[in-house]
């Protein structure tokens, strides 16, 4: 199992004699609220590159033949996967750290038979 360490970065509003305690505590409340999906994307977007790179090989650098833990959703091949680009749209998670999207990498299998067509 792979650790996966987040930096974290808050934008903070200018605070200054006019700032009340209850501006700053409602700021506070929000970030508790917000942070767990927020990091909780960041895991799974590292996770997904993770096992992108180690099905494809690295970005600019594919290998050919890795094994992968899915199949073709047509095909069932196991292996030998390209990178295809990424979604336009987010998947939305609804997790109960909250509301999470996350964009996903497209991958395809090998050509199938001695054709060249892609099957997934």
């Amino acid at each position: 199992m792979s650790t996966t360490t987040l930096a974290l970065s808050i934008e903070m509003p200018d605070l200054d004699r006019s700032s009340s305690w209850n501006a700053f505590e409602s700021l506070v409340v929000q970030m508790g609220k917000d942070l767990p999906a927020q990091a909780l994307a960041w895991a799974l977007e590292e996770a997904q590159v993770e096992l992108i790179d180690s099905v494809c090989g690295p970005r600019w650098a594919p290998v050919h033949g890795l094994p992968a833990p899915f199949a073709g959703p047509k095909c069932q091949a196991t292996k030998d996967f390209a990178r295809k680009g990424k979604r336009t749209l987010p998947r939305v998670l609804h997790t109960a750290a909250g509301k999470v999207e996350i964009i996903l990498w497209h991958v395809g299998c090998a050509p199938v038979g001695a054709t060249s067509r892609r099957c997934c």
